[in-house]
């Protein structure tokens, strides 16, 4: 069993310069145990037209673009493309979920400008960028990795950023258009990006597959999931502070996701506790990965982001993986386009990896139809054997036409 466990590295800042910088919060490491760990920035606030540092964090919905900046992977982590490929596969899962849309942070020297903060991802020392222009919709992940020994798989977490300037510019890079994002009102999340480090330590068995790893292997689309995840605020940011009482959670869909009952967290309040169980499986944000294991967002992480500040997609009927409100022969395509995929075109069931309990998700729901929550029934078969067959006949079609006209 190898734990995800996550939490920020603290810092005080000033006007301008570092005050202090504390190493990263370890849980003390068992036998054959991993750790990831969450760098969370924070700041002190300051003056409007001196530098005015806060914690923010990043994200993607199907409205935003996800950036991976690898300019500061300096160790050459991300050498092969199927690596950038699961990383990109694992923003695009959880920005499936999220409909917020961001405000551009356009600088104009000298009247406003910004400086951005995050961990260098190559060193793990404070990085700073000036003036950093980001489109509408637009968040910037500066990823690499670095040798954070055998005990820590990888760590993620969102920036920080000192601007100035008018009451509008500051606005929008403290909280990208969206509502209160700090302090003990705070109830939303606006972030510019943050970073993510995974362990290049010769001793860690990374699995960089597509599908699921083999026994003694650790799957690195679910770290980057996980990462990401906090870097997207999960556990890290002041809305999610806000809801925790003592040892739970007490978001309000959290806790209807969670039977009514308030969410138990791990003793560093960023995760659910271990073991965590949701929609039948263990939750992509509780502490704990095993070897061998891939992990998806449940409900119950989902809920995590909703009380945050995220804007949940609807979930619409099961198996409209094409999102055109009708379980038909589209989504088959989605699937047969997405086949042994991590996703998220395709998944219908969640997990992570497209197959054929996808195809088991549309058959049980074939044609019908419907918006956000649920659909209107027009016809309610069971998924019989014979369509299943129709169905799996179609895949395998499908993609014979994609390898032959990959192959010509």
């Amino acid at each position: 069993m190898h734990r995800l466990v996550s939490r920020e590295s603290k810092s005080s800042f000033g006007r301008s310069a570092i005050v202090d910088l504390l190493g990263p919060l370890l849980l003390s490491r068992a036998a054959s145990t991993h750790f990831l760990r969450v760098e969370r920035l924070k700041f002190a606030r300051a003056t409007l037209a001196a530098c005015l540092f806060v914690a923010i964090g990043a994200a993607r919905t199907s409205a935003i673009t996800i950036t991976f900046d690898y300019s500061f992977d300096a160790n050459n982590f991300f050498d092969t493309q199927i690596k950038k490929d699961l990383l990109n596969a694992a923003a695009n899962t959880i920005a499936s979920h999220l409909s917020d849309s961001l405000t551009a942070i356009t600088p104009n020297a000298p009247s406003n400008t910004w400086t951005a903060s995050f961990f260098n991802p190559a060193t793990g020392s404070i990085q700073t960028l000036s003036n950093l222009s980001i489109p509408a919709d637009t968040v910037v992940v500066y990823a690499g990795g670095r040798n954070l020994g055998t005990s820590t798989l990888g760590s993620g977490g969102h920036g920080g950023f000192g601007a100035s300037g008018s009451q509008e510019f500051v606005d929008t890079v403290t909280s990208r258009g969206q509502g209160v994002t700090q302090g003990a009102a705070a109830n939303d999340f606006g972030p510019w990006g943050g970073a993510v480090t995974f362990t290049n330590n010769a001793a860690v068995p990374w699995s960089f597959a597509n599908t699921q790893p083999p026994g003694g292997q650790f799957d690195f689309f679910s770290v980057a999931l996980h990462e990401l995840t906090h870097l997207f605020g999960f556990g890290t940011t002041d809305s999610w502070d806000n809801l925790v009482s003592g040892s739970v959670f007490v978001g309000f869909n959290a806790v209807a996701a969670n039977g009514g009952l308030n969410v138990p967290l791990s003793a560093d309040h960023g995760h659910w506790v271990n073991g965590t169980t949701s929609d039948g499986r263990e939750t992509a944000m509780d502490p704990s990965l095993s070897s061998g294991a891939r992990k998806g967002l449940t409900t119950l992480d989902l809920a995590g982001l909703d009380d945050l500040g995220w804007t949940l997609v609807p979930t619409g009927t099961p198996g409209n993986v094409n999102h055109d409100g009708r379980v038909d022969i589209s989504d088959i395509q989605t699937v047969a386009a997405n086949w042994l995929t991590p996703g998220p075109g395709g998944d219908a069931n969640g997990n992570s990896f497209v197959d054929i309990s996808d195809i088991q998700v549309i058959a049980a729901h074939w044609l019908e139809a419907g918006g956000a929550g649920g659909g209107a029934v027009l016809a309610v078969p069971e998924p019989s054997t014979l369509l299943l067959a129709a169905v799996a006949g179609f895949i395998l079609a499908a993609i014979g036409v994609r390898a032959r006209r990959n192959a010509a």
